[in-house]
This record gives C-alpha cells, structure tokens and sequence, in this order.
C-alpha cells in the first residue's frame, strides 16, 4: 500500500471515497432521464446525448492526435 500523501482524512477516507463514488453512479445512472412525460423536442433532457457526444469527440482525438501528443512525467529520483 502506498504511503499516505501530504494531507489525508484518517478513518474518514474510505466511508466518504466510498459515498462519492455511490453519488457518482448514481447521477450517471439517472443523467439521462427526462425530466417530464411525455417527451418531446422541448422536453427532452439532452445532458446525456451531449455526454456522448463530448466522449465520441474525446476519443477520436485521442486516436487521431492524442497519442503522440500524451508524454508520460518522468519520475523524479532522490539521492
């Protein structure tokens, strides 16, 4: 196990890692439902389709360009 950084929540690390990441299926989960029935254009909740677009857009920078611009940090040696 890695050594704890320069500031650390003690006991109270995994519990609150532990709810962010439940809060954090819990929006993903219920992002991209709409907000009134029956759905039409007005209505509609249009965060997810934007997420997706955002992630396709990502992606495909990232396999054109992104991997000969992505340098990996060179580890600093002590001593």
């Amino acid at each position: 196990m890695p050594a704890p950084g320069p500031w650390t929540m003690g006991k109270w690390g995994l519990p609150v890692n532990l709810f962010a990441m439940a809060w954090g299926v819990h929006c993903v989960i219920f992002l991209p439902f709409p907000p009134y029935l029956p759905v039409n254009g007005a209505t509609m909740n249009y965060a997810g389709p934007i997420m997706g677009a955002v992630i396709v857009v990502a992606l495909g920078d990232w396999v054109v360009s992104g991997k000969t611009r992505f340098v990996l940090p060179e580890e600093e040696v002590d001593g």
